[in-house]
């Protein structure tokens, strides 16, 4: 009896710890199902580059999604060179960057520096933080993405202005 009540809970601690590293053991997508610009960034010097399958916007909606962070000006300068982010004036600069603002654009898959094609879903969405130096894209594929994408950064923005 004792024996199997032995066996019993070392078979629960197996489970329940296998459990707990399951879901904290961090799950990685092979190099090459991860994004075209994750790869090209992925080895860059100066840019942290990571990849996100199946980020949640919402309850029904995920999305794939490209950070690039960039760890020095030199690299900043770089992106958004690559990104076509337009160059501002030093005190127009200063006061995005005091207010922390963040842009968005969409721009044609593969296609960072050109401008929106047409036809939506050939696009992905850009967002941009000149204060954090760094470049969301969210690979778009249906325009459910897009909606929910634009709701949700609608609503982030307008929880940061109430937080002010």
């Amino acid at each position: 009896m004792r024996r199997r009540w032995t066996v019993t809970v070392l078979v629960l601690l197996l489970f329940t710890t296998g459990g707990v590293l399951l879901k904290r053991c961090p799950r990685t997508v092979p190099f090459e199902q991860c994004s075209e610009l994750y790869q090209r960034y992925a080895d860059t010097e100066g840019v942290e580059a990571s990849f996100i399958q199946g980020y949640r916007i919402n309850d029904s909606v995920r999305v794939d999604v490209t950070l690039l962070q960039a760890s020095d000006s030199a690299a900043w300068q770089r992106l958004m060179k690559d990104f076509a982010i337009p160059i501002l004036p030093p005190e127009y600069n200063e006061l995005v960057i005091r207010n922390g603002s963040v842009s968005m654009r969409l721009f044609p898959k593969g296609h960072p520096e050109r401008n929106m094609d047409t036809t939506l879903l050939d696009n992905d969405y850009l967002i941009y933080y000149r204060k954090m130096q760094n470049i969301c894209i969210f690979h778009i594929d249906d325009e459910a993405q897009i909606s929910a994408l634009t709701k949700h950064k609608a609503l982030e923005y307008e929880t940061s202005i109430i937080k002010q």
